[in-house]
């Protein structure tokens, strides 16, 4: 397995987790199978399992507005439920964020989506402005309803306001038309492994899920040693919770355990922030179409684009693009006829 591999299979996994299925003949290659974007390049928790090494993060970056409408201009080329507005980091944090939702057009905001930790307090103007929002879906983290076990997890959270947030928006989306769907996010460790069941089941009938994902962690050098070796599930704890999974009979529960010999490795996979590589923005166009659709781009907060996964390969800025479409159309290398 490549050492980005897993990370990437989750991306284009959730991606495509509420999408329509079809039986319609197969649709040309698109141009891009999603775009993973952030609005900020920091977090308000500091959770031990992390794939971010916070501690090089010394500064928040807030996307700004001019940057935002710039990238928006690819949402065209993008399919539905293929546009993060949060990957890596928490987007709460930005002080616009219901003015950025409501920038995106109306006829686009089906491919957009993102991820929250809902562990700050959130006024009720934001709660409104997601569940009004039109995304196609919102996924929420949540591992524990314990508050002690809370604040270890979720190192510098509150249950408490969590649980007010959730059940606020909850609330908010059952009264809302047409609102974003949700999905859950839990990762599993020996501390929360016999309360996942239960969590899942409230998820699924107090919740208002419309899918639910039990995962592992990956396998970042940032993690504490301690932590791996206490927290992280062997094979008979997998068996363990995928039996308890499957006797709870709800739809749409998905189970993502790691790929065999994972975690015997003594040295992690991964580097701590593996994704983070810096290559400089390009000051022209690659000399001839390289790349390869659909591509997968990761979008940073200051408007970098690179190849999501591939990071360190290249870099453009949006921003300095006239057409970002058309800019990436003639970069993709024509398919093979054969």
């Amino acid at each position: 397995m490549r050492l980005t591999d897993a990370p990437a299979r989750l991306l284009r996994r959730a991606s495509r987790a509420l999408r329509p299925r079809t039986d319609e003949v197969p649709a040309p290659t698109p141009l891009f199978e999603y775009i993973a974007a952030d609005l900020v390049n920091n977090c308000n928790l500091r959770c031990p399992f992390c794939l971010v090494d916070y501690d090089r993060v010394k500064t928040t970056e807030l996307m700004n507005e001019a940057t935002f409408r710039a990238l928006l201009r690819l949402a065209p080329a993008v399919p539905e439920a293929g546009f993060w507005l949060s990957c890596l980091h928490e987007p709460t944090l930005h002080p616009k964020l219901a003015e950025y939702l409501a920038m995106i057009p109306v006829d686009q905001r089906r491919k957009f989506w993102f991820t929250t930790n809902l562990a700050r307090p959130l006024p009720d103007a934001l709660i409104d402005a997601i569940a009004g929002s039109g995304l196609h879906h919102i996924n929420v983290s949540l591992d524990t309803f314990d508050a002690q076990l809370f604040a270890i997890l979720r190192k510098h959270g509150r249950v408490h306001v969590f649980r007010n947030n959730l059940e606020r928006l909850v609330e908010r989306l059952a009264a809302t038309p047409d609102a974003p769907a949700l999905r859950y996010i839990t990762m599993a460790f020996r501390s929360n492994l016999h309360e996942i069941p239960g969590l899942v089941r409230w998820m699924h009938e107090s919740g208002r899920a419309f899918e639910t994902e039990v995962r592992y962690t990956f396998n970042t050098g940032n993690i504490a040693a301690d932590f791996r070796r206490d927290q992280f599930l062997g094979p008979e704890d997998w068996a363990v919770l995928r039996l308890a999974l499957d006797e709870l009979r709800v739809p749409n529960c998905v189970l993502v355990e790691p790929p065999p010999g994972y975690f015997d490795q003594i040295e992690p996979y991964q580097p701590a922030n593996w994704f983070d590589t810096y290559v400089p923005p390009a000051d022209n166009p690659p000399p001839a179409a390289v790349f390869k659709a659909p591509l997968k781009l990761r979008a940073r907060a200051d408007g970098r684009l690179h190849l999501s996964g591939e990071e360190h390969v290249f870099c453009v800025n949006v921003s300095t693009l006239p057409d970002p479409i058309q800019y990436f159309q003639d970069q993709v290398a024509p398919p093979d006829p054969h």
